[in-house]
């Protein structure tokens, strides 16, 4: 379970996270959804510890993430950006296997996940011998991906990591991920622009805007319940988008 206690965030005079609070179940999806600059990826960095929150808690499994539970909490987590952000000198194995290389896995071990992975994620094996520059964006997503599962972390980041893929292998993956999250039983915590991604995949959507969670629920509560104008607005901008919402 993750759970941010009072996270506020100020870059200078900028505050991109003001006294957010909130608790993300084990095994569930979350979506963090908003404008740009709204502290999405922000608070997605706090979670995984790349940065530590000016003020406030990040709590993992019920114990603050301290600088010394970093390395730890790190190798417990899978993070997947926009445009995957593979190594361009390594081949497709090389970047999925190099969490499970450094920590010292077995040979056979590493090769028995990949293969395992490779399924779950219908990634052929010529895609493993080639660099990124030579794939596909959906390709290289998926060996992203891959990379993120390799050592079977029980919480996985997304931030915006279909963002970049045209619609028609967005709409596959997204089919794809969804029933893979339902068959591992991940923790997930996706960012997002796209509210009928959000409802998609999530249990929960968290909208932010400013810096703060204005509300938190399921599509339908937003629709019918918003907690101010700026959800009702924003509902509507994403409506004009997206004539499919469910």
């Amino acid at each position: 379970m993750i759970e941010l206690r009072n996270v506020s965030q100020r870059f200078r005079q900028h505050h991109a996270l003001r006294d957010v609070s909130l608790t993300l179940p084990a095994g569930r999806t979350a979506a963090l959804i908003g404008p740009s600059g709204c502290g999405k990826s922000t608070l997605l960095r706090c979670v995984a510890g790349l940065m530590q929150p000016d003020e406030g808690t990040v709590e993992v499994d019920g114990r603050p993430l301290t600088a010394d539970r970093l390395a730890a909490h790190r190798q417990r987590l899978g993070y997947v950006i926009q445009n995957g952000g593979l190594f361009p000198h390594l081949d497709g194995r090389g970047n999925v296997t190099l969490a499970a290389r450094h920590l010292g896995w077995r040979p056979a071990d590493i090769e028995a996940r990949v293969q395992v992975l490779a399924g779950q994620l219908r990634v052929p094996a010529r895609c493993l011998a080639q660099y990124p520059a030579t794939l596909s964006g959906g390709q290289r997503q998926r060996l992203s991906l891959m990379r993120a599962l390799m050592l079977d972390p029980p919480l996985l980041l997304m931030d915006e990591p279909l963002a970049a893929l045209d619609p028609m292998i967005r709409a596959g993956l997204q089919a794809e991920l969804r029933t893979l999250f339902e068959q591992l039983g991940k923790t997930v915590l996706w960012v997002t622009h796209d509210l009928a991604e959000a409802a998609w995949f999530a249990d929960d959507i968290l909208l932010l805007n400013d810096g703060r969670v204005v509300q938190q629920g399921r599509l339908e509560d937003l629709r019918m319940h918003p907690a101010s104008d700026f959800v009702t607005q924003f509902l509507t901008a994403q409506q004009q988008l997206h004539a499919g919402l469910p």
